[in-house]
């Protein structure tokens, strides 16, 4: 008859013990790794921008600024805000609509006095982070640097822009992940969300 011992509980508070530590190094690498991956959505949103941007200057010969005259219209759900400046100095456009250069307010030509611009009215927003944040406000300290003379979140001109995208992707830190990129492709993390 072969012996059929099972394991002492001396084995098993051992094995359980490694479990528990082998958790402790998992859990937190898995959950930086799954926010950098979704701060990855942060620089296609503003390489989409950028494309369209570039688009709407090879036709109208500068740099809108709004949504509707750049062509820019993300689909989907939103990780993230994206944010631009209009350019004040776009008189030749159809519309110079500042009410449509940030996904996180309604954008409507209508109510500015342009005409109807339909399906680009809101973008829906799918925060990550702590339940109950928002996907990063823009303020006056957003510490995003200017990377282009005359360029900024509100001051652009024809041939500048500056595009800001911020959104909650961790859970751990429940801070904003802010990047920002300008016309020539030039890219700055404002503020690390994956840490």
């Amino acid at each position: 008859m072969k012996n059929q011992r099972g394991f002492s509980l001396l084995e098993l508070m051992i094995v359980v013990g490694m479990l528990a530590v082998l958790l402790t190094i998992a859990v937190p690498s898995y959950r930086g790794f799954k926010a950098r991956a979704l701060q990855k959505e942060g620089f296609a949103l503003l390489s989409a921008y950028y494309m369209a941007a570039h688009n709407a200057k090879t036709d109208f010969g500068l740099f809108p600024g709004n949504f509707v005259q750049t062509g820019f219209q993300p689909v989907g759900l939103l990780g993230y805000r994206l944010q631009v400046g209009d350019n004040p100095n776009n008189v030749n456009m159809i519309i110079n609509d500042d009410v449509c250069v940030s996904t996180q307010a309604l954008c409507d030509c209508a109510t500015s006095g342009g005409p109807p611009c339909p399906g680009f009215k809101t973008w829906q927003e799918s925060p990550v982070g702590v339940l109950g944040t928002s996907l990063g406000p823009f303020d006056a300290t957003l510490p995003c640097p200017v990377l282009a003379p005359a360029a900024g979140p509100n001051t652009v001109t024809d041939g500048t822009f500056q595009a800001v995208v911020s959104g909650v992707i961790s859970t751990r830190s429940g801070k904003a992940d802010r990047q920002t990129m300008n016309h020539l492709k030039q890219i700055a993390i404002c503020e690390d969300g994956t840490l």
